[in-house]
């Protein structure tokens, strides 16, 4: 995926100077790129003819893959911030998506546009001092979130948060955001957009490929990177 990037508080300024901040970084901007057109399109294809997952926006597929692959390269995921289980139990808004060596928190941001402001702070709870004992402290944070065209060919709620709305309240909350952060902002497909046929009471997500202006049926590609039907058990 192609993706833009937001520097806060010199964020990417203070990750260029450091090998200990600046590999990780790089190897998670590695993952960013690596996932290709193709592998949502498998992904979403697979979900909906097998998992029978009718999914109505790529949210799900591209949430899935991070996970898989930040925890394949050593991103811990879960992290609680507060040592005591009362801020913790239950309540996800004191939980890190991923962590990194006690050096970046992590959130992938695809919620609603009211969360904006507690995500952007959680990276700031785990970085500075607090009255409560911590569980995990890091350093530095990031928000992967979908920019406003991603929202729009991948079918996202319209109520949640993009990388235009993040990197702008950076700077009314400037002295509330005292950690150094990097918003990173996914671009949408370049081949495909997701369209919404209504299928009896319900409204299905159907990928649309932009080149032949068609819409997949029980498709995917193969190893090849050929169309072919998929086998359905």
């Amino acid at each position: 995926m192609k993706f833009r990037t937001y520097s806060h508080r010199y964020g990417i300024e203070i990750i260029s100077t450091d090998s200990r901040y600046n590999e990780p970084y790089r190897n998670l901007l590695k993952i960013i790129e690596s996932i290709t057109d193709q592998e949502i399109i498998n992904r979403f294809q697979h979900r909906k003819y097998v998992d029978m997952k009718s999914d109505t926006s790529i949210s799900h597929v591209i949430n899935g893959i991070f996970k898989e692959k930040l925890r394949a390269a050593g991103w811990h995921s879960e992290s609680r911030i507060f040592k005591e289980k009362v801020y913790s139990k239950g309540a996800t808004d004191w939980r890190l998506d991923f962590t990194y060596n006690h050096i970046y928190s992590l959130e992938i941001a695809f919620n609603h546009a009211s969360a904006t402001c507690v995500n952007l702070l959680k990276p700031v709870l785990a970085s500075e001092l607090n009255h409560v004992e911590k569980e995990f402290k890091t350093e530095l944070g990031l928000i992967i979130t979908a920019t406003d065209e991603l929202k729009k060919k991948g079918r996202f709620d319209n109520a949640i948060g993009s990388f235009e709305g993040y990197t702008l309240q950076c700077i009314p909350m400037m002295n509330q955001l005292t950690v150094p952060m990097v918003i990173i902002g996914l671009e949408a497909p370049e081949t495909f957009e997701l369209v919404r046929i209504k299928e009896g009471q319900r409204n299905i997500g159907h990928i649309k490929l932009l080149s032949q202006d068609r819409v997949l049926d029980a498709e995917h590609y193969d190893n090849e990177g050929k169309l072919v039907k998929m086998l359905l058990y």
